[in-house]
């Protein structure tokens, strides 16, 4: 590749490389709303405070609509 750099693979075009990085993305929200609802259900089980379980809700909504909107 370093005596013939055009031999080498050519690198996806621009579209397929944002389909990637969203795809990606996504991935890595759905598994932060799944570590957040384990979380969630912990802190119910303490029996936490109304004012942390808002902000969880919250946040847990934030992601949602983040992954619908990747979708």
């Amino acid at each position: 590749m370093v005596v013939r750099p055009e031999a080498g693979r050519a690198l996806p075009d621009e579209e397929l490389q944002l389909l990637r990085a969203l795809t990606v993305r996504r991935a890595q929200m759905v598994d932060a709303r799944k570590r957040l609802s384990a979380q969630i259900s912990a802190r119910r089980k303490q029996g936490v405070s109304a004012e942390l379980e808002d902000m969880d809700s919250s946040l847990k909504a934030f992601l949602e609509s983040q992954i619908s909107e990747l979708e």
